[in-house]
């Protein structure tokens, strides 16, 4: 890289940044202040105030950059250009024999580089982090009750349910709707309560339903098996299971169910 070029890219990427972290700033304390009460409330179990706010923007810098990188880039090359020629330096540089495209040819792989960015951005760090970007100030801890989006997994099976708790993974009185395959005992399961469960050497991933209401006589019943799979177990032949219990295999992750719309807003291009 010639000195040229580390001279134009230094005054890009130092206008760049300035205009990132002012912006941020401006941000930050703008929301800040408005949600104030609630960074007080949470830091007083979670830590002090200093640290809870800096978390949560550091998660919400992620999304800002999405959203604001574009514009920057495109700003810190019209201001580098600017700049040159303000203070002469295009001038000398023209009147050495370098072409206008020379001078400006290390702003396109700048721009390139910011592009590159936040497609790493958008499809590594934004779907990693997506929980905690989809935090609301009103329920930093994810103890409050949220509305519930039903959704269909794997099995066809509807997943609905009055609310849900994010930091306990549980969902409020849960009705799922069966498909015809698993419908033996009736089209519904209701309960009072289901957790999600990740994957152990017990069972699969899914969702543990505690006081099941319907269908009755839940302790009688068989688990429903698909095509050799069990689907739904129950106490009966389930011995890690407590009487009025039952497990529903699925691959649909709480977070699909806590994050709502925004799961696809916030996935990447695979998901």
């Amino acid at each position: 890289m010639k000195i040229l070029d580390r001279y134009v890219l230094r005054q890009f990427v130092q206008v760049f940044t300035i205009c990132f972290l002012s912006l941020m700033g401006l941000y930050v304390v703008i929301d800040a202040f408005g949600h104030l009460d609630s960074f007080s409330k949470h830091a007083e179990t979670n830590g002090n105030l200093a640290s809870v706010i800096l978390e949560y923007y550091a998660y919400q810098s992620l999304n800002f950059f999405e959203r604001t990188g574009g514009i920057l880039a495109m700003l810190a090359a019209m201001f580098t250009v600017t700049w040159l020629q303000r203070h002469q330096e295009m001038t000398a540089m023209l009147a050495a024999g370098v072409s206008k495209f020379r001078i400006v040819k290390p702003l396109f792989f700048a721009a390139i580089l910011v592009s590159m960015l936040g497609v790493a951005n958008r499809e590594l760090l934004i779907p990693q982090f997506r929980n905690h970007l989809n935090r609301s100030t009103q329920d930093l801890a994810g103890t409050n009750p949220r509305a519930l989006n039903a959704r269909y997994d794997n099995n066809d099976i509807l997943i609905e349910g009055e609310k849900i708790i994010v930091h306990e993974q549980r969902i409020i009185k849960p009705m799922l709707m069966l498909p015809n395959k698993l419908s033996k005992y009736g089209k519904q399961l209701a309960a009072t309560n289901a957790y999600y469960l990740t994957e152990d050497l017990q069972h699969p991933s899914g969702y543990l339903l505690d006081q099941v209401s319907s269908p009755t006589k839940i302790n009688q019943r068989e688990t429903l098996v698909h095509h050799d799979h069990p689907i739904v177990y129950f106490p009966r032949d389930t011995a890690w299971l407590e009487p009025g219990q039952a497990f529903v295999v699925s691959n649909l992750p709480f977070s699909r169910l806590a994050n709502g719309t925004s799961w696809h807003r916030l996935a990447s291009t695979q998901e």
